[in-house]
């Protein structure tokens, strides 16, 4: 598995900074004890398999700047970087606030990502590649290292008064076990081994859990020639999508004419988000958009990060890089559809990092939510 593991990211984590490549991370089903710390996952939903297994960040690092909620793991992404000894194994771990009251237009207070790296000797993990099996697939763990949240696997500090059995991360998530089945089980577990009420408050919260799969976007360098191959149907099939006015509007000698669609097409509607929905088109199952040290693809003409000083890394005060962003499709597999009221939304979330050494720790990094235009209306920008 680790062999494959590295043939995996080899093609994305040796991507320098600056190249034009693009790696696209797509969904797929796995055995969870595959999506466990010792195989250094790349997943969405379920608890976050921890790199480094202890000092995890604390309860005040993940609760939510709106609400004050703990915030709940959305996915990571295994991300090695070989240039440095330090970054040998190397995660990026993203955790999103669960309150759709918190999601609000083009505000990432309810969105943190955190960075973690280990050199290949280190402290937890065999400098040699692990046994494939699910047998021995749980150790090792953060688990084994200090005490953590039955729900969601962050750091308690934390413990069930009664039984002195359950840990938690913090009293939400306490009152919620609680509330689920503990206080019926409260007793039993003081006085042995037995049933646990807590797969119920785990799905009631996390997020369903799947592996990411990355792959290098083929022929990324050739989609700007897509539209001088357009057959006459595929320009008639695109124009299809506006309205008789703004054909003739556009429209020269050829109301057919690629001119005409590129008129058309930018007439009105807005140039960036036609350009993202024609990327969005192409593979239309990505979840994940890797582009290290490249542009980000935006869903709109703005907001956009503005560079300066507070978007710097605050340990080595260099400016952090573009690294990934995560697409609105992670939204279907999340299944918050069945969610009442608001709901948990973004158009693109962009993340950017650095690579400098931090030791065994996690560091925050920083997120910024962009959200289409029409929902931008809804409220002013508070990024």
């Amino acid at each position: 598995m680790f062999e494959k593991l590295q043939q995996a990211v080899m093609s994305v984590a040796e991507i320098n900074p600056g190249e034009e490549k693009v790696a696209l991370g797509f969904i797929e089903e796995a055995e969870p004890w595959v999506l466990r710390s010792k195989y250094f996952p790349s997943k969405v939903g379920g608890q976050p398999a921890w790199l480094a297994l202890d000092n995890l960040p604390t309860h005040n690092q993940l609760s939510c700047q709106v609400c004050s909620d703990p915030l709940t793991f959305l996915c990571q992404l295994y991300l090695p970087d070989s240039r440095h000894d330090y970054s040998f194994h190397r995660t990026i771990f993203l955790f999103v606030c669960h309150n759709g009251g918190c999601c609000i237009p083009n505000t990432s207070k309810g969105i943190k990502a955190f960075r973690c790296q280990l050199p290949r000797r280190n402290p937890y993990y065999s400098y040699e590649p692990p046994v494939e099996e699910e047998a021995t697939s749980a150790s090792p763990s953060a688990a084994d290292y200090g005490s953590v949240c039955c729900i969601c696997a962050a750091r308690a500090d934390k413990v069930c008064s009664q039984c002195h059995r359950t840990s938690y991360c913090s009293k939400s998530h306490q009152s919620l076990h609680w509330k689920l089945g503990h206080k019926h089980e409260c007793k039993k577990l003081a006085a042995g081994p037995g049933p646990s009420s807590v797969c119920a408050a785990r799905t009631s919260l996390l997020f369903p859990e799947a592996e990411i799969i990355l792959e290098p976007q083929e022929n990324a360098s050739e989609s700007d020639d897509d539209d001088a191959e357009l057959t006459e149907d595929q320009i008639r099939e695109r124009l299809a999508q506006f309205s008789d006015a703004q054909i003739v509007a556009g429209a020269h000698d050829d109301p057919y004419s690629i001119d005409t669609l590129e008129n058309v097409a930018t007439a009105d509607a807005d140039p960036v988000f036609t350009a993202f929905k024609e990327q969005m088109d192409k593979h239309p199952e990505q979840v994940i958009r890797y582009h290290r040290g490249g542009a980000p693809l935006f869903c709109a003409q703005q907001p956009k990060p503005v560079r300066g000083k507070r978007h710097n890394c605050p340990h080595c005060s260099r400016p952090r890089t573009f690294e990934f962003q995560v697409m609105p499709q992670m939204l279907d597999h999340l299944k918050l559809d069945v969610v009442e009221g608001p709901s948990l939304d973004w158009g693109v979330l962009l993340v950017f990092t650095c690579n400098c050494d931090v030791k065994f720790g996690y560091v925050e990094e920083l997120v910024f939510k962009q959200d289409y235009a029409e929902c931008q209306e809804k409220a002013p920008s508070q990024q």
